[in-house]
């Protein structure tokens, strides 16, 4: 009796174990061998480096723009300080949109976007532009994850600060 009890626990956790297979395979998840995906991760979108000597204690106005056929437009306005003081002092960004997904980083700013093809970024500081400059960002798409584990389309633009 002992013996058919635990042939029968056996045989229910080699039945569910192939039915979570089975559905894997029909649902599109990547079954046990046939895909190994890794935790890399994916910074999808354009990222927009600020290189350059930020003077502590002053403050700069970043404004990314999209060209389009419909014209220019805002759709990114960004701070950027670094505090008077400290030993090591780290460029702090803080950005605001209704109209986008974004993460600051430093003085990296990624906009969760695949599709901005004309990209002009202006700096500013206390109402006087510093610069600007216009980009046409390169996109590459790979699968970071490993192959089947998902697709990242990204591109990355430098701007000198002045």
């Amino acid at each position: 009796m002992i013996g058919l009890s635990l042939f029968g626990w056996i045989a229910t956790r080699v039945l569910v174990f192939a039915a979570v297979v089975a559905l894997s395979v029909v649902a599109g998840v990547p079954s046990l061998g046939c895909t190994t995906c890794n935790d890399i991760g994916c910074l999808a979108g354009v990222s927009v480096y600020l290189d350059g000597d930020f003077e502590p204690g002053v403050s700069f106005d970043v404004a990314l723009i999209e060209d389009g056929a419909a014209g220019s437009a805002p759709f990114l306005t960004c701070t950027v300080s670094v505090a008077a003081s400290g030993a090591n002092p780290t460029p702090q960004t803080s950005c605001s949109s209704s109209t986008v997904a974004h993460t600051e980083l430093g003085s990296m700013i990624l906009v969760r976007r695949d599709d901005v093809a004309n990209l002009t970024v202006v700096v500013s500081s206390a109402g006087t532009e510093l610069g600007r400059q216009s980009f046409q960002p390169a996109y590459t798409t790979t699968e970071p994850g490993g192959p089947g584990c998902g697709k990242c389309t990204a591109a990355a633009v430098h701007v000198t600060v002045p």
